[in-house]
């Protein structure tokens, strides 16, 4: 009986020394699942990262070149609206606006142009009427002067009679006197002439000043115009540098 005990605590050392035995052979492996599982885990989680970082760079990279692109566009907009803008203004300096022209001519100087063709021909009317009053003079005075001297030799030589005489002097009176109204109006258009000369000389001093002064604030407009955009040109430029 004893040794039967003795055996049966024998079985059961052996029993518990194979259970443990197994135990810790169970726990080991469940050891290195769980490290297994873990190194995976953390091989996912490093590659989900590391694809996330390049995704994230790919998208920074698209956005700089994108925003490069935009602030060079940007760049070469406002230089070419600069352009325009200096040529606008050279344009409007030299008074060849497009639209507000007529032949070369802003709208106040076609109409300068205008007075002037229009002063000119009543200039022209008034010298032709001058010539012909003074031509026509001339020759009644100088057809007076020769009735009178035939009436006077006729008179002398007993020819016609004194009541003839007077009736001739009255009629180279009235003719004489038809001769100084034609001066007088000659006379007339005579200071006409010298007047619009006159106004024509102001006239054109004004205009003179006038397109002076324009001519100062175009060129100072133009100037301006032309240092805004160089300077936006510029500034456009440093910022797409920059980026």
């Amino acid at each position: 009986m004893k040794r039967f005990h003795y055996l049966l605590i024998l079985l059961m050392l052996a029993f518990s020394g194979s259970l443990a035995f197994g135990q810790g052979n169970s726990q080991n492996a469940r050891n290195k699942g769980r490290q297994k599982a873990k190194e995976a885990k953390e091989n996912v989680e490093q590659t989900a990262d590391s694809l996330r970082e390049q995704s994230e760079e790919a998208e920074k990279e698209f956005e700089r070149n994108r925003n490069n692109g935009n602030k060079k566009d940007k760049a070469r907009k406002e230089m070419k609206e600069g352009m325009e803008k200096g040529k606008e203004a050279s344009e409007k300096a030299r008074g060849n606006a497009f639209g507000k022209d007529k032949q070369g001519m802003s709208g106040r100087e076609f109409g300068q142009q205008r007075a002037r063709e229009a002063r000119e021909q009543n200039r022209k009317m008034l010298d032709e009427s001058i010539k012909k009053g003074k031509d026509k003079s001339e020759e009644a005075r100088e057809r007076i002067r020769d009735a009178e001297q035939r009436t006077e030799e006729a008179y002398e030589a007993g020819e016609i009679s004194e009541e003839e005489y007077e009736n001739r002097k009255e009629k180279i009176e009235k003719a004489r006197e038809k001769v100084e109204e034609l001066e007088q109006e000659v006379e007339e258009a005579n200071e006409e002439k010298m007047r619009e000369e006159e106004e024509a000389a102001r006239e054109a001093e004004k205009e003179a000043r006038e397109a002076a002064q324009e001519a100062d604030e175009t060129a100072s407009e133009a100037e301006e115009a032309a240092r805004e955009a160089t300077q936006e040109a510029e500034e456009a430029a440093r910022e797409a540098e920059e980026d």
